[in-house]
């Protein structure tokens, strides 16, 4: 098992442009985090706020920050608020001077210039567009069609479209397979995760992903079903919101959780209806584990605390570790990706609601939603012991000072 610690740095804002930063791979998967090359700037989607933020890490400011829709939402006669682009997720050009953020609401797609923010094109995608990549060489835009079933295709320079494929119920997350050809799509409603060729695009396989057998525990067939196996993760496959490709593997590891829909009542509580999960598969889609809280047939217990909604993960850059966001328990994981066993849990966040993170140079940095603020940590790896779980959950507590100041910087006064 690896030994490290992961301690609370700080919440953090906005940037300055490099320009002639470049990158040499278009990002693995879709997120509603984008950070440049150089690791100096974040850009931030704000579903609630109908705004792009773009922060300067070292400053620990706004930049620059950007309306997408003609106002900023606010709570109509009746009391409802609603949102008219709702943008999800962000997408940065290799060369690190646009951004593609898709509009769930508003069914467009924007580019933004990298730098201010502008808006220099936005034209109508589909029916709710989720997850957004663009190809290695920045001449395509993908997109995830929630509502139209599709996977569609745009030029990136004026957002035409290319092509549309027919996909699965709800596409949701994209990603590149280990290959950096292979478009992957998950379906928020399962069965699993699809895959695509491209130059042209065009569908190749679905990979379901295997359903958790509810199995009673033969010696207590005869007890009733508040004392058998039915606390153990089980049901059918849902909320599949990423997909990311292990660095120097061919896995991929999806987060998504199981519902027990099959447990009868009058047990039908909170510790046998929902379980989360992570399933790792290799290139072919074949199953290699599925990690939950708790060993059941045919998994591995892989998780030393309880967890609720995992959202989204990535990889430390040599894929010895995963980081996973936890929405529903607000918390960030962390898991030993060669021994697939949890090594630290940092409970809790500075803010809440988390639903992206994205890793470069020994920090990872954390979208908490309904705060509107960005969580940082610092990774630090040694041959010393884990602090564990409450070691991490004290560090958070010494730095508990900074929640209320730094909270704000993400949604301040830009001036």
């Amino acid at each position: 098992m690896l030994a490290f610690a992961l301690s609370l740095s700080a919440c953090q804002g906005a940037l300055d442009h490099t320009g002639d930063a470049q990158r040499a791979l278009a990002p693995a998967h879709s997120s509603a985090l984008a950070l440049s090359a150089d690791g100096s700037r974040l850009y931030v989607v704000h579903p609630d706020a109908d705004a792009v933020s773009v922060l300067e890490l070292e400053s620990r400011h706004i930049l620059h920050e950007r309306q997408l829709g003609a106002a900023p939402p606010a709570p109509d006669a009746a009391g409802h608020y609603a949102p008219s682009v709702q943008p999800r997720a962000a997408a940065l050009s290799g060369k690190g001077d646009l951004l593609y953020v898709t509009g769930q609401r508003s069914g467009r797609i924007y580019a933004l210039d990298a730098q201010s923010l502008e808006v220099r094109v936005e034209a109508p995608a589909c029916s709710e567009p989720i997850g957004v990549l663009l190809s290695a060489d920045d001449a395509n835009v993908y997109v995830a069609c929630s509502q139209d079933d599709m996977i569609l295709e745009l030029s990136a320079r004026d957002l035409q479209r290319v092509t549309a494929v027919p996909s699965a119920r709800k596409p949701w997350a994209l990603a590149w397979a280990a290959d950096r050809s292979t478009l992957l799509a998950t379906h928020l409603l399962g069965p699993g995760v699809s895959s695509f060729k491209t130059q042209p695009l065009a569908a190749q396989a679905l990979k379901p992903l295997r359903d958790g057998v509810f199995e009673p525990d033969a010696g207590m067939l005869d007890v009733p079903i508040a004392m058998d196996n039915s606390k153990h993760p089980h049901g059918v496959v849902r909320g599949i919101y990423d997909v990311a490709a292990r660095p120097g593997s061919s896995e991929l590891w999806v987060a998504h959780v199981m519902l027990g829909t099959d447990t009868a009542q009058p047990a039908l509580d909170f510790e046998r209806t929902v379980f989360p999960a992570l399933s790792v598969l290799d290139g072919s889609g074949k199953d290699l584990a599925r990690l939950s809280v708790q060993a059941a047939p045919g998994d591995d217990g892989a998780f030393g605390d309880v967890v609720s909604g995992p959202h989204a993960l990535t990889f430390s850059d040599d894929g010895a570790l995963a980081f996973v966001v936890d929405t529903n328990s607000e918390d960030l994981l962390v898991v030993d990706a060669e021994q697939r066993l949890e090594t630290q849990l940092i409970r809790p966040l500075p803010g809440h609601m988390p639903e992206a993170v994205v890793y470069a140079d020994g920090k990872l940095y954390v979208q908490e939603r309904n705060t509107q603020t960005i969580a940082t940590f610092r990774v630090q790896r040694s041959a010393a012991g884990l602090p564990g779980a409450q070691a991490a959950q004290r560090l958070l507590a010494a730095d508990e000072g900074h929640e209320e100041r730094e909270g704000e910087y993400l949604r301040g006064d830009l001036g």
